[in-house]
This record gives C-alpha cells, structure tokens and sequence, in this order.
C-alpha cells in the first residue's frame, strides 16, 4: 500500500546537510561522515567506538545503491534489505547516549517502504545521473563530495 498523503517536506538546510552525509558516504569518507553526523546531532560524540562503528556499517550500506561501481544496482538481488536492517538494528541496539533524530524517523520510513517495493518488484536502476542530480545543487554552490559527473565525488 502506497499513501501518497504521507508527505513531509524537510528544510533546504536539513536537505543539504542530509545530501553532505549521503555524498561523504559514498566517497566513503568516514572521517567527514562523523562530522557531520556529529553537526546534525545524529549520534552523541559520547557513544562507544563499538556503537560509531555500528554506525559507519550502516551508512556503508545505505550508500551501497549509489555507488558507480555498483550501477546499475539491482534491489532484487542478495539481501541488501535484509542486510540493511540488520545493520540499523545492530546500531540502535548498541546506542547509549543518542537520541532518536526527529527528522529522520520518517524518512527512514518512507526509504525502507520503497527499498521493500523495489525489492519485491525485483527492480534494478542505474542511479548515476540520480546521483549526479541529487548533487547538482550542492556542486553549483561549491559545497564538498558534489559529484565529478563520472559517478565518483569530489572532496
């Protein structure tokens, strides 16, 4: 069941945040991943490296679908949702100190409800020009890991 009512629109500075992290994610840059994890309040500087480490597995694995050398990325294939919950539970388990992000519990929603239908559906993308667009704002505003527009990000 789709509810196309169930819509929330997110402020262009948290848009742009999220797209930071995202873009850092799959530069698999973890260094600038924490950073801005650590700016937007997503996880508490104070948890365990075993809980941050959690943290980064998880955020390897959302990236996976839009990374270049994964194109196009078949969500019917493996276990990728399976795994991808896995994750998140691993890391909600092990959190201490982190207060659940607001903004994010609808998203993460909404995101797990589409990778299910794309699983189900047996889907496969090629989501480079999606990345590409997903960036172009951020890359016209000289913000860091805009897209090179070969699939890969710039620092």
């Amino acid at each position: 069941l789709l509810d196309f009512g169930a819509t929330k629109s997110y402020p262009a500075a948290f848009r742009r945040a999220i797209r930071q992290v995202l873009g850092a994610t799959i530069d698999r840059d973890e260094t600038r991943v924490l950073e801005l994890t650590y700016e937007m309040k997503l996880v508490d500087r104070r948890e365990k490296p075993a809980t941050v480490g959690a943290y980064l597995d998880m955020m390897k694995k959302i990236g996976e679908p839009f990374l270049a050398e994964n194109q196009p990325f078949s969500f019917g294939d493996g276990d990728y949702v399976k795994d991808l919950r896995a994750l998140a539970l691993r890391f909600v388990g092990l959190v201490e100190h982190s207060a659940p992000a607001r903004e994010l519990i609808f998203l993460n929603r909404k995101l797990a409800g589409m990778f299910h239908l794309l699983k189900d559906l047996n889907v496969s993308l090629d989501l480079s020009a999606k990345v590409t667009e997903i960036f172009a704002a951020d890359l016209q505003d000289g913000v860091t890991h805009a897209p090179r527009g070969d699939g890969s990000l710039n620092t």
